[in-house]
C-alpha cells in the first residue's frame, strides 16, 4: 500500500516521501545545472563577460568600479556552503543512495551536487528533506539573479508631451503609447 503525504507545496506525495516528485524534479534541476552555473558565476564575480560599450572611456564618476562583484561571490560562498552542510548531512546520517562512488566529493560545486544528486530519493524520505529542497534551490535561485542581467535599455526619441528622451527595454510593447505618469524621474526620462 502507498502512503501518501501532502508535500510543503500543497502537492501530494508517494511512497511515504516528505517532498513531491515536482519538488524533487527543482532539486534535480538545480543540482544538474551546478557545472554551468559555476562558470557562469566565476565569469560573473571576474566581470570578464565582455566589453561594456556603455561605460568604455571611463565611467562617470571618479572612482572606478571594483574588479570583483561582490554580491555573486557572497552568493557563490553561500552557495557552497549550503551545499557542505547537505554532503556533511548526508554522510554523517547515511542517506540512503545508489552511488557506484564511496567516499565524499572533492570540494567544487560541481562535484558536491554530482554527489547529492546520487541522495536525492533518500533525501525524500527523510523529514528534513524538504528543508534540502528549499535551502539548495533557493541558493540556485539567488546565483541566477545575480547572473541573469535585464535587458540593456535603447533610445526610442523624445517623449511627446514632454520632450525629454525616452529608453525602454527592447521587448516592450509600444512604449510610446503609456502615459506620461509612467516615466520615472533618473536625469532622463525612462519607461519601465
Amino acid at each position: 500500500m502507498t502512503e501518501t503525504t501532502t508535500c510543503r507545496c500543497g502537492r501530494p506525495t508517494r511512497d511515504a516521501a516528505y517532498f513531491c516528485d515536482t519538488c524533487g524534479d527543482s532539486l534535480t534541476q538545480a543540482l544538474s545545472e551546478m557545472a554551468w552555473l559555476e562558470e557562469e558565476l566565476e565569469t560573473t564575480i571576474t566581470r570578464t563577460k565582455g566589453v561594456d560599450y556603455r561605460t568604455a572611456g571611463g565611467t562617470r564618476g571618479a572612482e572606478k568600479p571594483s574588479p570583483v562583484n561582490w554580491g555573486a561571490s557572497e552568493a557563490r560562498t553561500h552557495l557552497r556552503a549550503v551545499l557542505v552542510s547537505w554532503v556533511r548531512y548526508s554522510d554523517e546520517e547515511g542517506v540512503r543512495n545508489a552511488s557506484p562512488h564511496p567516499g565524499l566529493p572533492t570540494d567544487t560545486l560541481t562535484a558536491m551536487s554530482a554527489w547529492l544528486l546520487w541522495r536525492v530519493d533518500g533525501l525524500s524520505l527523510l523529514d528534513i528533506g524538504p528543508d534540502a529542497v528549499d535551502e539548495i534551490t533557493d541558493a540556485v535561485a539567488h546565483c541566477h539573479r545575480l547572473i541573469d542581467r535585464p535587458a540593456d535599455r535603447q533610445y526610442l526619441g523624445p517623449c511627446d508631451a514632454c520632450d525629454d528622451a525616452i529608453h525602454a527595454r527592447a521587448a516592450d510593447q509600444d512604449p510610446r503609447r503609456r502615459s506620461r505618469r509612467e516615466h520615472v524621474r533618473t536625469g532622463v526620462r525612462l519607461v519601465p
